[in-house]
């Protein structure tokens, strides 16, 4: 999303007359200096928001009270009572021996006076898990680490479906990504909030929960982000009968997240890669026995390229859908690859199941 840039003084003074909640300025301490920053949070200085700390479009930072901790950024409604946005970096350092935390959800003592402070009992009988937004199993590098998982700022009520399901799928597929491939990830992850639901002592409850994940190489950084660079983004809804689901079945683009929350993310990151990166519904071919990627970026709208050299002596390639039916597509057996056509296929997840004189691959894909 484009930042929209304020180029004079007299502008920023105008609006801030307008918008004092607006932080506009920043008084140094050690010299008697105003420094102007056109760049929301731009005090924010975390890894865990390197890629931009997500900021309100309409520039409301009423609700917005970020919390910075050594092992992820947060931001803090004090209406809902719950985190807006948590960020964090994660790669195969942050992961560990150490045991999960045994006591209870912890609540937040560095929330300032006047904001409730939500506490274990909030939760209890709900009907609604405690749901960590920075897994506890991410970090367990130290006892401290993982602790800090369990402060409430860092939880959402998520029904058991979605937090022990499907939204657990997700998590253990990136934490895959980084201990099995060595990746660099820099995660955000969220609620939308659109109805008056809440539990415990003002608790919003979340109609859903969303989560963007961009995938570097292991010592990547923003500098390195590109228009190829895979960014998976889902909405996935806070319900039962999720459980069983597919994390893939809920994949949108970022540009859906900021319309639904109003933020916006990877700030960061140069427009023009944005206007790439955000928009496009980033899925991939994955080699379910491994993990590997066939292809990136994607989505293969009409066309999927399945590279000989991956599977040799191919004799035969059939498609199924999310159900089990078996699914007519045209196929290309190239010199060099295999072409499967799927232009005439609904938007959903599918299975390709490819033969040769040895084994079956099982190979899944989203079409957009």
């Amino acid at each position: 999303m484009k930042r929209i840039s304020m180029t004079t003084f007299n502008v920023l003074l105008l609006i801030s007359a307008f918008l004092p909640q607006i932080p506009l300025f920043a008084i140094s301490k050690s010299k008697p200096m105003v420094v102007i920053s056109e760049i929301p949070y731009e005090w924010v200085k975390s890894v865990h928001a390197s890629l931009g700390v997500p900021s309100k479009t309409d520039q409301d930072t009423t609700n917005d009270y970020i919390m910075v901790k050594s092992q992820y950024v947060l931001s803090y409604n004090k209406t809902l009572n719950v985190c807006n946005w948590v960020a964090w970096e994660l790669n195969a350092s942050w992961f560990g021996d150490v045991a999960r935390w045994s006591g209870n959800f912890i609540s937040d003592t560095t929330l300032p006076a006047g904001m409730y402070r939500v506490k274990h009992s909030d939760y209890t009988n709900s009907g609604y898990d405690r749901g960590h937004m920075v897994m506890s199993e991410e970090r367990t590098a130290t006892v401290e680490e993982n602790k800090s998982t369990f402060l409430i700022t860092n939880v959402l009520p998520q029904r058991p479906d979605l937090n022990q399901g499907v939204w657990l799928r997700l998590e253990t597929y990136c934490n895959d990504l980084c201990r099995k491939e060595d990746k660099e990830l820099y995660i955000y992850a969220g609620g939308v909030f659109h109805t008056d639901s809440v539990i415990g002592n003002g608790v919003a409850v979340p109609d859903s929960t969303w989560k963007i994940v961009v995938v570097l190489e292991k010592g990547q950084t923003l500098n390195d982000v590109n228009v190829n660079t895979p960014v998976y983004s889902v909405m996935m809804p806070n319900q039962q009968g999720v459980r069983n689901d597919a994390w893939e079945k809920y994949i949108t683009s970022v540009d859906q997240i900021e319309l639904s929350t109003g933020y916006n993310f990877l700030s960061n990151v140069p427009e023009s890669i944005q206007n790439v990166i955000e928009s496009r519904i980033a899925t991939s071919v994955d080699l379910t026995k491994n993990y590997k990627k066939l292809g990136y970026p994607n989505p293969f709208n009409d066309l999927i390229y399945i590279e000989k050299s991956i599977i040799a002596e191919v004799q035969s390639v059939e498609c199924f859908n999310a159900l089990g039916q078996k699914i007519e597509l045209l196929t290309e057996m190239q010199s060099d690859k295999i072409v499967i056509i799927t232009t005439e296929l609904e938007r959903g997840t599918y299975y390709l199941k490819i033969r040769n004189g040895i084994e079956q691959n099982t190979y899944s894909f989203i079409k957009d």
